[in-house]
């Protein structure tokens, strides 16, 4: 005291603004790290053989891959793909709308595998896993989800073999692979091995970091490539 007004003002001021640029910045950072992230996560998807598709949680899509591109031209109108009245990529109805999808959706499963019958017979023609992309909590709205749909009729299935070679893994971990890619939980995997939650979130452990992988999703989806 005495106070200089105008220094007093013009200091906070300065002050405001150095905050503003900082901000600003750091915004400008998370931003860029969300682009590298999905960059390198559409890449991991676009490598892949079959469908995969990224969707909101209402299931609209985000991001479909280019064999999902190439699927919706070369499938029939039983395709589980199509183009909506916009010209974007949609999921057929039928899938959207089937009942173990929707199911899962009203769930907090972190995974689930769907049969999909062709159109008019008895035989399953469309294999959808879906993956969340985040922890779920049970009717509360997520990130999204990871979908990848496989043609029974014509995809090969995955080689357990090539996935233990390619990443090292161990004997344990191959079979949590494949389990993994057929689209069953944490809880079915355990019942399946006949081990404990904590075991199973041991070997997930050492695949993401072998696998350079940090969600299930993305686990999955390096996989199946």
């Amino acid at each position: 005291k005495p106070v200089d007004y105008d220094m007093l003002l013009a200091t906070v001021a300065s002050r405001l603004a150095q905050m503003g640029r900082m901000a600003r910045t750091h915004q400008l950072q998370l931003q860029r790290q969300a682009l590298d992230v999905h960059y390198q996560w559409h890449s991991v998807l676009d490598a892949l053989s079959h469908c995969a598709l990224v969707c909101n949680p209402d299931l609209s899509l985000r991001f479909a891959n280019r064999a999902a591109y190439q699927l919706s031209h070369a499938s029939s109108e039983r395709g589980p793909l199509l183009v909506d009245d916009t010209g974007a990529l949609a999921l057929r109805p039928s899938i959207a709308a089937h009942r173990d999808l929707q199911s899962y959706l009203l769930g907090d499963a972190e995974s689930a595998c769907i049969d999909v019958l062709d159109e008019g017979s008895s035989h399953v023609r469309w294999r959808v896993t879906i993956q969340a992309l985040q922890e779920r909590a049970a009717n509360a709205p997520g990130e999204g989800f990871v979908v990848f749909i496989a043609d029974l009729g014509q995809s090969p299935m995955h080689s357990a073999e090539a996935m233990a070679q390619r990443f090292a893994l161990t004997p344990t971990e191959t079979q949590v692979a494949s389990l993994l890619v057929e689209g069953m939980t944490k809880q079915q995997m355990c019942a399946q091995l006949q081990v404990s939650a904590t075991t199973m979130a041991f070997h997930l452990r050492n695949m993401f970091a072998k696998t350079k992988t940090n969600r299930q999703a993305e686990l999955v989806a390096v996989l199946l490539s």
